[in-house]
């Protein structure tokens, strides 16, 4: 009976250790799998920074790079993304040249795709009628060329003074507002690219975009905008409230005012947070860092905007 007894004891005391030494071997396992990840985000943001100071002290390597994407065959989008992480350490030269090339790539892709084009059948006087009707308007104008994807808000078909809601029909929807004089547009969802053009005395109030907006000829207009990329052309006395994930561009534009994003409405924050988008993060949002492609100074800021 004695040894039984003994032998009983041994047995509880060995499940006891191995009860105590799990939790510990687990804490143990779980701090170096930290310590390596840290490792690895120390060492890539070393990398980057080391590569962000070359292409700062050397553009040539930038170009090195740009030149053997183009000769991959990568689609424009992705050449833009590439540019857009190095956009604030080149000069500005640098940028102008790489978003020409980045056009010019673009422009042929668009004699391409026409080429293989069928015509559009012409609408029917029933479904003109019906389009006329209605507030959101699907068809082309003459002041912005469009794919057949894009819904265009044709400002010029409504009074001045009218405020505009527009609810998207479909995920990621793309848009483009125009013609607009004296006219208010909210669109409160989470939608695709934006084209605004041709407006003057306008608010244009959005909620995520989750893609690039493009932005030309606009006069004293107001702006509210969360997106990827935000791009302004030919546009004067206008104020942008912002939160873009990328530098800002501008070019031919004067009398800027950029500040930060301030628009607000139920459900905004969650759909921020889905398109990881941060308004109060100054390393997410961007909207303190505008590049003027006309403005080559880098000693001395630009005149042409200013930032509130």
């Amino acid at each position: 009976m004695i040894p039984s007894t003994v032998d009983t004891t041994n047995s509880d005391d060995t499940s006891l250790n191995q009860d105590n030494t799990t939790p510990s071997l687990n804490y143990i396992q779980e701090a170096k799998r930290k310590q390596f990840l840290e490792r690895m985000e120390k060492r890539n943001e070393e990398m980057k920074n080391k590569r962000n100071q070359e292409v700062k002290e050397n553009p040539t390597v930038f170009w090195n790079a740009f030149n053997e994407l183009i000769s991959q065959q990568k689609q424009a989008s992705e050449l833009q993304q590439f540019l857009n992480q190095h956009v604030h350490y080149l000069p500005n030269y640098d940028v102008r040249k790489a978003d020409e090339k980045i056009k010019k790539i673009q422009e042929e892709l668009k004699k391409d795709k026409k080429v293989f084009s069928f015509k559009k059948k012409a609408p029917s006087s029933e479904s003109l009628q019906k389009k006329e009707t209605q507030n959101v308007v699907v068809e082309e104008t003459p002041s912005i060329k469009l794919e057949t994807n894009k819904t265009v808000v044709d400002l010029s078909r409504v009074p001045s003074g009218y405020i505009h809601e527009v609810a998207p029909t479909k995920e990621n929807e793309s848009f483009a507002i125009c013609n607009g004089n004296q006219n208010h547009v909210r669109i409160r969802h989470i939608i695709g690219a934006v084209y605004i053009s041709n407006l003057v005395d306008c608010t244009i109030e959005l909620g995520p975009v989750n893609g690039a907006i493009f932005l030309s000829k606009c006069q004293n207009c107001k702006f509210q905008l969360a997106c990827w990329q935000l791009r302004i052309h030919d546009s004067t006395g206008c104020e942008f409230l912002i939160c873009p994930k990328n530098n800002p561009i501008i070019e031919n534009c004067s009398g800027l005012q950029f500040g930060r994003y301030s628009l607000e409405y139920e459900g905004l924050d969650t759909q921020l947070k889905s398109c990881d988008m941060v308004v109060e993060d100054d390393n997410k949002n961007k909207w303190n860092r505008v590049h003027d492609f006309n403005w080559l100074k880098t000693n001395e800021p630009s005149p042409n905007f200013i930032y509130l």
